[in-house]
This record gives C-alpha cells, sequence and structure tokens, in this order.
C-alpha cells in the first residue's frame, strides 16, 4: 500500500475519531476513507510495548553487565550508543528502499 507512493498519490494518513475507530483519510481527490477500530490498532502496536518494555530493564544494566566481562569504562558505555547510532543509518536506508518499492504487497 505505501509502496511506489508518488505526489499524486500519497499514502493514507490515519485520523482519530469519536468512538474508538480511526478514521484513514486520503490524500486522493474521491478516495474513501477506510476505518480501523481501535483495538486492531492497539493489538498491532503489542509487540512494540514488549520491546519498549524489554530495552527499559536492559538499558540500565548493560554497562555493568559489560564491566563485569571485563571490558573497559570507554567500551562499556560506547555499547549504549550502538543502538541510536545504528537507528540513525537504518532508517533512512529502510526508508529510501520502501519509496522506491514496486512490489504490489
Amino acid at each position: 500500500h505505501f509502496c511506489g507512493a508518488d505526489q499524486h498519490n500519497l499514502p493514507a494518513l490515519p485520523l482519530p475519531s469519536m468512538g474508538g475507530e480511526v478514521a484513514v483519510a486520503s490524500k486522493a481527490k474521491g478516495a474513501p476513507g477506510a476505518v480501523w477500530p481501535l483495538w486492531k490498532l492497539i493489538l498491532i502496536a503489542l509487540p512494540q510495548l514488549g520491546v519498549q518494555v524489554l530495552w527499559c530493564f536492559i538499558g540500565p544494566n548493560s554497562a555493568p553487565y559489560m564491566l563485569h566481562l571485563g571490558m573497559g569504562h570507554a567500551l562499556a558505555t560506547l555499547n549504549n550508543v550502538a543502538g541510536p547510532i545504528t537507528g540513525f543509518f537504518t532508517g533512512p536506508i529502510v526508508g529510501a528502499t520502501s519509496d522506491s518499492c514496486t512490489s504490489k504487497y
């Protein structure tokens, strides 16, 4: 659905609505909006919640654990910036690849 988006056929934008549903409005003129129930959006977001809770526990404990394994102080704390640095490069690369995707899925 988001593959092959160009200037005239922009991807749909989710808009909150009353009644626990989310209307999806399209920028294309005359395109009907789909309605997604709130429970379905919550269900889609649940795996990300698990990842965030996991990082809440791993983040503060990673440097002391690395020190326990014998790493130096500089390398043990450098481990904490590996995720943000990787995300800094991965996000734009995946986004550019997705924008040029021509798959129908």
